[in-house]
């Protein structure tokens, strides 16, 4: 995770013309590989993120969001386990 978002960073840092920190500090590895249910309430949490922020009224409307229609079937359970 530290390669990627030192990685990430540089690159989204010259892409904007900007500097300084991007990423909110700490990684928490979650134990979600094997478990389907426990895997699906973290991506329904995730989901939930701009609603909980008041940004939309419902998940399916952030549009930035795997729970918006336009990504319908973007997230293929099956390779999580």
């Amino acid at each position: 995770m530290e390669s990627f978002g030192k990685y990430t960073s540089l690159r989204i840092n010259r892409a904007w013309v900007r500097r300084g920190p991007l990423w909110q500090e700490g990684f928490h590895d979650h134990a979600i590989r094997t478990d389907e249910e426990e895997a699906i309430r973290v991506i329904e949490y995730i989901h939930d993120n701009p609603v909980r922020r008041g940004l939309c009224r419902r998940a399916e409307d952030w549009p930035w969001s795997t729970a918006n229609a336009q990504y319908a079937g973007w997230i293929e359970h099956d390779w999580l386990w």
